[in-house]
């Protein structure tokens, strides 16, 4: 069975309301952030140190991958990426405008069965078994298949640091479909409502990374993990004096007064 792994890298949609930040900021802003030189130098480290060694190193040597880049994505690390992948065949890597053509192009690829998609994002990782055990749903056409057990990693300063242990039902990373598209599944976190759910509870299948640039913050304090936003109002009263008392009050009940 050929396994299609699928990556989405930064892109560009402000109307995506699947991430904090597409909720927390105006749509200049959001593009501000997301194409931020420090937070694209951060995902590009991490990417070339962790999620893509874990997918070329993979046992199962059947693969593909998809990573869909945005349009806007700065012609530096357009360049990065393609040198980083130019000597793997099987690396493809497609530029969408939006989340709304991302669907439609995964959707619409001519997957060649039997297959297997499978989610990984540009931070995360998969160990070099995953491939190799998803071979063994072949038969489950039509069902998900989601391996539970992993653990949590930050990369700092350059180097990755392995976290605790985690297991978790219908987590994103690694999620998999047989004979199906895995994004076209819908939400991760209740995908089982909707498909047939095969639990996998095989050890140490994934690695989810936890960072100041992702919605997944767990082993940072209250702080770390809101000083970028804590950041942005105390900016907005100085851009905006005559909403002070507004931002002021919102600033104290959503962060000053937790941290007391």
């Amino acid at each position: 069975m050929k396994v299609y792994f699928i990556t989405r890298f930064s892109i560009y949609d402000p109307n995506f309301r699947g991430f904090r930040i597409t909720k927390q900021y105006d749509p200049a802003e959001y593009e501000r952030r997301l194409f931020d030189k420090k937070r694209m130098d951060f995902k590009f480290d991490v990417f070339r140190e962790v999620t893509f060694p874990s997918i070329i190193n993979q046992g199962y040597k059947d693969w593909i991958w998809h990573i869909y880049i945005s349009d806007r994505l700065l012609t530096d690390y357009i360049k990065q990426l393609f040198d980083l992948t130019k000597g793997h065949q099987n690396i493809k890597i497609f530029q969408v405008k939006d989340f709304k053509e991302f669907f439609e192009k995964t959707s619409c690829y001519d997957y060649k069965k039997p297959f297997a998609t499978v989610r990984i994002d540009d931070d995360d990782a998969l160990s070099p078994l995953f491939a190799e055990k998803l071979q063994k749903y072949e038969k489950n056409v039509g069902s998900v298949i989601n391996f539970t057990d992993g653990r949590l990693a930050k990369y700092i300063h350059g180097k990755l640091k392995i976290g605790k242990k985690i297991s978790e039902k219908n987590n994103a990373q690694g999620l998999a479909g047989i004979g199906i598209n895995i994004y076209a599944c819908g939400r991760h976190s209740d995908i089982n409502e909707r498909y047939n759910v095969i639990y996998d509870c095989s050890p140490e299948m994934f690695l989810l990374m936890c960072s100041y640039y992702t919605d997944t913050k767990r082993g940072f304090t209250f702080l770390e993990r809101n000083i970028e936003r804590i950041k942005y109002l105390f900016n907005l009263i100085i851009k905006e004096p005559n909403k002070n008392p507004e931002i002021l009050i919102n600033l104290y009940k959503k962060y000053i007064k937790k941290l007391r």
